[in-house]
């Protein structure tokens, strides 16, 4: 009971019946602390001893219509082997119900340690089947580790095998590579000479360079220098420019007199052209009249 009482749980149930009692279900768990109280007293306990027997005891008959209470009728030897009676009564009661209290005790005990039995009984079953269940799952998975490890040798046998294979034909590949590394190393001695020459002629090249940009530099130095005498040569050119349109236009003009005079030869060609035909017919004409006298007189 302390010991349940420790769990810090409490509840109080409450037995109807004896039927009851004696069939009902605990409805408390083994960690809970129960307070048992029956209601209902045994056979030989009601009436004259209980309750009902305490208020029997306090009637009387009833006196010219009336209900008197006895301890204010009777003698004072009769009140107090009433009031004896009563405390005997009282007692007894106590003593059955302290008799029934470690009863209910006894039995709250025993159900509680009952049910802490069960409930042992029930985790040793569940800690034996978790066992067992785990000591079936660490044996399939031994079984399953034992099939990947002949699985595995199966396939490193195998590999191994492959790998004897690729050794020899990497051990080939080798031999090959030595070889094409020695050709290698000879095309990259030709190659190393070839660009040793290439670097000579362009250090040349940038030196030559380097000069003509000393020589740039002196141009761009002398080019304000330059600049003035080009804006010199500028202004001559401009003037020789005025000077040669000037000459320009007077040839223009002559050019235009030289093709007026030269329309007027053409005319007056033409005219004399014209004349020398006229010319030319009176000489055939003449000629003609000369040969007929010459006919005449031979």
């Amino acid at each position: 009971m302390e010991d349940a009482g420790e769990a810090g749980v409490q509840f109080v149930h409450r037995h109807r019946s004896a039927r009851d009692r004696a069939t009902g279900p605990l409805p408390w768990d083994s960690a809970a602390e129960a307070i048992v109280i029956a209601d209902e007293l045994p056979a030989h306990e009601i009436g004259a001893n209980g309750e009902e027997g305490m208020r029997g005891a306090q009637e009387e008959p009833e006196r010219d219509g009336e209900q008197d209470d006895p301890l204010t009728v009777s003698t004072p030897r009769t009140r107090a082997a009433e009031l004896q009676h009563r405390r005997a009564t009282f007692e007894r009661l106590c003593a059955d119900a302290d008799r029934r209290s470690a009863h209910h005790r006894e039995q709250l005990h025993r159900a509680l340690e009952q049910s802490a039995t069960i409930e042992r009984k029930a985790t040793d079953r569940r800690v034996r089947a978790a066992a067992r269940e785990r000591r079936e799952q660490e044996r399939a998975e031994l079984v399953a580790a034992r099939d990947r490890c002949v699985h595995d040798a199966a396939r490193v046998s195998d590999e191994a095998a492959s790998a004897s294979e690729i050794c020899s034909a990497l051990s080939s590949l080798c031999a090959h590579l030595r070889d094409e590394r020695a050709a290698h190393a000879t095309l990259l001695h030709g190659f190393r000479q070839t660009c040793d020459a290439e670097r000579e002629k362009r250090l040349r090249i940038i030196s030559d360079a380097r000069r003509a940009m000393v020589e740039i530099d002196k141009q761009i130095a002398a080019i304000p220098r330059d600049e003035v005498e080009l804006v010199g040569r500028v202004d001559a050119e401009k003037e020789r420019l005025r000077l040669y349109q000037a000459m320009k236009v007077t040839a223009e003009k002559r050019e235009q007199e030289v093709h007026t005079n030269w329309e007027n030869a053409e005319k007056a060609i033409m005219q004399w052209t014209a004349e020398q035909s006229d010319v030319d017919q009176e000489v055939d004409a003449y000629s003609k009249g000369k040969a007929m006298e010459m006919d005449e007189v031979s």
